[in-house]
């Protein structure tokens, strides 16, 4: 209700002073130029300007006037209306007395109207009171001191457009009142205001009644003038021209008391105020009163006053008068309306260009008088157009010298940064790395404008939201602050209706400090937001300092996104690089080995488990064709599609061959299995092959070992039939056969057969014992066995059959050996088969060597020789049971078969090898015993 009546009032206001400031531009009134005062001696001429009709129609200052065409004067008033009474155009004759003569002037006024530019201009400065009224009744009525603040601009704004002309009539009188309601009421409210600021009564009880008792003496003189003007009491005095000076005079030591009274308020609580706020009010109230309304005071109101004619330049005193409501705005409201500081710096450089033009001026005007010896029009003209000449020549550099002054004095420590700004933003393009360039900006920011403190929400590099660092709270892409800043250059949280509002609003308000947001676009997307805060005086930012603000951000803006795109890139490089170490950390951990080519069939890469598979070092591989390190024809085969493909084809058309075999580098001969796989690149296109080397040699061996033991134990099952079955008639047989050698007499024919078929049956019988051991490859008793003692005593019963051979035996035992856990004569029977099979193999004479050495955990049995060799397609079959390369009869092919069983009871194995033409190499490999297990 309140700020409806008010701004109500305001309209009242203003459509009041529109009609008044009409009715004074249209309006003309006769000027002679004459001031006539009643005096002791008559109406005499106070004043005369010169260059007026009164000047050069004759009339000078003390002149007493008789009559005016011919009608005598009576007073100072009639004297001042006599023009209004004769026909524009129409001359007046003035019969005056000088010197003791009478004289006739003849005075033609000139009629002059449409208002003045002293006028017009402080009717501007009370429209800008009125406007700035009307925002602090809308927005701004709980600040301190506001009301009566919104009171002072509507009071001045009387003062400063109403004015009465003497003339009469309600319009007259209406402006009469109202300037004179204002003048009465503002220096009250302007000791109310500045009291309110100091707020040094805040907790007495008197404050109400100090406010109120400011507003007395305007009352009094108000109804002092009710009482002297309305009444028509002014007239019970001899002298009403003298009340009515006399009241005029109360007024003026009233108007000028309370505002010298105001602002050395403001001034005193100033220079010993504490809190921040309060010392930036008060020294703007102080420096608004001083610079509004001192040199108006000094040059114009108080020469019109004494009736002191100082000339037309006073009326640029009344200049500064603007300053005034906007420094009260921004001390009551905080609201730079449009920046006093900024009005203040261009004010005063535009003050520095007008003394320079004038010094110019003067300098040029002296120079000139003593060139021609005499002042001139000429040499006054050429002074002027000299004058001009120069500043218009040097104005730029002037302008920027006294600009760079001014900012030096208004920013001191901080005027070098604001100057290498622009450097600045052109330095930080540079800066690739986000934390470091986060850093410099706010830094720099912060040193610049003196700011308690600053933000940046930068966009994550693969994300949406913006955070800033330390981690606050992030501002997510839907979040209503963030579309308040679409199509802005800045946002004030405080003064932008709703910001403040917002729970991120009030989260930056209240915890962080932000006062305004500057958004920082690329191409019209947002990647970077700056949150400031206030300076550290206390002070708000100017319009000058956000837009230096936001040239900075526009420029930080391509910074920002290039080094959130470096960041996001560098992400992107470390993610690639940590994907290509996992695939090589799992390529390397693959125990099956890897080979990779490129489109001409060279090796680009392998993994550790193909060095160690191929047996040689990654930089003997790299390089090499695909023939040179994959068995020849395997993969040539598979992409010939008139040859069978020797294995699977797999579904990408790679294929995979199974137990192919493999020498490697090192020498040995490995089967491994086979997969060659595409390598495309994202479009599809074949870049090379992937192959894969899976080593199955081992399992191959275990297939075998398995198969032979079925095979083994098969045939045990059936030999151990067959043994039973022949062993019956056998033994019929010998025992028969034994009767008979009994009956016989060793000289008969008989004895003899009876004697071979006594052998034969034997012979038979010792075969069936053979097949009974090899079906049942029992474990038998197990001990701790010396392998050095029981491999001696097995050759010892070995050496009788060399005799008569061209063999020779070597022996390379090594001692002292690890024992092993074992049965001694089932061990000596495999060790004396292998020597016997050495024997056999070496028909023509040779070496036999027999070495026993411990090997990583085991204790190994070799026997070698140098005879025939064994054919390659025979090494798959020697281990089964009645398999022989011996002439017939020469042997059972049963001895490898038990032994190797006989091995494989003791947990080892019985491996060869073996080239025709170079002899044999056997391998009996038996687990040693950990010793201190054993003991413990």
């Amino acid at each position: 209700m309140r700020k409806t009546l008010a701004i109500a009032v305001s309209a009242l206001f203003f459509a009041w002073g529109a009609v008044y400031f009409y009715n004074q531009v249209t309006q003309v009134a006769p000027e002679t130029g004459v001031e006539w005062v009643d005096s002791s001696r008559g109406v005499t001429a106070d004043a005369v300007i010169p260059r007026t009709p009164a000047w050069k129609g004759g009339l000078r200052p003390g002149d007493r006037l008789r009559s005016i065409d011919g009608r005598m004067i009576a007073s100072a008033v009639d004297a001042e209306d006599a023009p209004y009474n004769v026909p524009r155009g129409t001359a007046l004759s003035y019969g005056v007395e000088r010197d003791g003569e009478t004289a006739i002037f003849p005075i033609r006024p000139n009629w002059v109207g449409g208002g003045t530019p002293v006028y017009y201009y402080i009717t501007l400065v009370g429209l800008t009171f009125l406007g700035v009224g009307v925002v602090v009744w809308m927005r701004a009525t709980r600040a301190r001191a506001a009301i009566p603040f919104a009171l002072l601009c509507q009071a001045m704004f009387l003062v400063l457009v109403l004015k009465s002309t003497g003339q009469g009539g309600w319009l007259d009188w209406s402006g009469y009142w109202g300037d004179l309601a204002g003048w009465l009421i503002a220096p009250a409210l302007f000791l109310h205001i500045n009291w309110t600021l100091a707020d040094e009564d805040r907790d007495s009880s008197l404050r109400r009644f100090r406010r109120a008792a400011f507003y007395v003496p305007g009352i009094l003189l108000l109804s002092y003038n009710l009482y002297l003007v309305p009444f028509k009491q002014v007239y019970r005095f001899a002298d009403p021209l003298a009340v009515i000076r006399l009241k005029e005079r109360l007024e003026e030591v009233y108007i000028a008391l309370f505002v010298i009274a105001g602002i050395a308020k403001a001034v005193r609580s100033y220079m010993y105020a504490t809190r921040l706020q309060t010392r930036w009010q008060l020294k703007w109230m102080a420096w608004g009163s001083l610079v509004g309304f001192l040199p108006a005071a000094v040059f114009y109101l108080v020469p019109h006053s004494l009736n002191i004619r100082i000339g037309g330049w006073s009326d640029l005193s009344l200049l500064p008068m603007a300053v005034i409501p906007l420094a009260f705005a921004a001390a009551i409201v905080r609201y730079r309306l449009l920046d006093l500081d900024i009005f203040l710096k261009r004010g005063i450089v535009a003050i520095g260009l007008l003394l320079t033009a004038g010094a110019t001026y003067a300098a040029c005007y002296v120079v000139m008088d003593r060139a021609t010896g005499e002042i001139t029009p000429r040499g006054l003209n050429l002074a002027l157009i000299l004058a001009t000449f120069l500043m218009a020549i040097f104005y730029p550099r002037i302008h920027r010298r006294l600009k760079s002054v001014v900012d030096q004095f208004f920013y001191r420590e901080r005027y070098d940064y604001r100057r290498t700004l622009n450097e600045f933003s052109d330095a930080l393009n540079r800066e690739l790395s986000l934390p470091a360039l986060r850093g410099k900006f706010l830094g720099r920011v912060e040193r610049t404008f003196n700011l308690e403190g600053a933000h940046v929400f930068v966009r994550e590099p693969l994300g949406r939201r913006l955070v800033s660092d330390p981690p606050a709270r992030a501002l997510d892409p839907e979040d209503p602050l963030l579309k308040m800043l679409v199509n802005v250059d800045y946002l004030s949280l405080r003064d932008h209706p709703g910001a403040g509002e917002t729970d991120t609003g009030a989260f930056l308000l209240d915890t962080l400090g932000v006062e305004y947001l500057l958004p920082m676009t690329v191409e019209g997307e947002t990647v970077a937001v700056l949150g400031a805060g206030t300076p550290r005086g206390g002070e708000p930012l100017t319009s000058e300092d956000l837009q230096l603000l936001i040239s900075l951000c526009r420029h930080a803006a391509v910074a920002f996104e290039g080094a959130r795109l470096y960041s996001a890139v560098q992400e992107k490089v470390l993610e690639v690089e940590a994907l290509r170490e996992f695939n090589e950390s799992i390529l390397e951990s693959s125990r099956v080995g890897i080979l990779v080519t490129d489109s001409d069939g060279r090796v680009v890469n392998v993994n550790g488990a193909f060095e160690v598979l191929y047996g040689a070092g990654r930089g003997q591989i790299l390089g090499q064709s695909l023939s040179q390190v994959m068995p020849a024809g395997v993969f040539t085969l598979a992409n010939d599609p008139a040859v069978p493909v020797p294995g699977d084809v797999l579904p990408d058309g790679g294929i995979k061959v199974y137990r192919s075999s493999l020498r490697t580098r090192d020498g040995r001969r490995l089967v491994v299995n086979l997969t060659q796989s595409a390598l495309r690149d994202p479009a599809g296109k074949p870049r090379g092959r992937v192959i894969t080397v899976d080593d199955v040699t081992e399992q191959v061996l275990r297939e075998q070992d398995l198969q032979r033991r079925e095979h083994l134990a098969s045939i045990g099952l059936l030999a151990s039939g067959i043994a039973h079955e022949v062993n019956t008639p056998l033994t019929g047989i010998c025992s028969y056969t034994q009767v008979l050698l009994k009956e016989h007499d060793p000289d008969e024919p008989e004895y003899p057969i009876l004697k071979k078929i006594e052998q034969q049956a034997f012979r038979a019988a010792g075969i069936a014992s053979s097949l009974l051991n090899f079906s049942r490859q029992r474990d038998g008793d197990y001990q701790l066995l010396e392998v050095a003692d029981m491999v001696a005593e097995t050759l010892e019963l070995f050496q009788p059959h060399l005799r008569g051979r061209r063999i020779e035996l070597v022996r390379d035992i090594e001692r002292p050996l690890t024992r092993v856990n074992g049965n001694r004569g089932r061990l000596q029977q495999v060790l004396m088969n292998l020597l016997l099979n050495a024997v056999d193999a070496m028909t023509e004479g040779g070496t036999v060597t027999v070495a026993a050495r411990a090997a990583s955990g085991r204790v190994q049995i070799e026997v070698s020789d140098t005879g025939c060799g064994i054919p390659a397609e025979h090494l798959d079959r020697i281990y089964d049971p009645f398999f022989t390369t011996k002439p017939r009869g020469q042997g059972t092919g049963l001895g490898l078969s038990v032994s190797y069983g006989i091995v494989k009871e003791h947990a080892g194995t019985l491996s060869v090898e073996s080239n025709p033409g170079e002899g044999s190499r056997f391998v009996v490999s038996l687990p040693a015993v950990d010793e201190k297990r054993a003991s413990a």
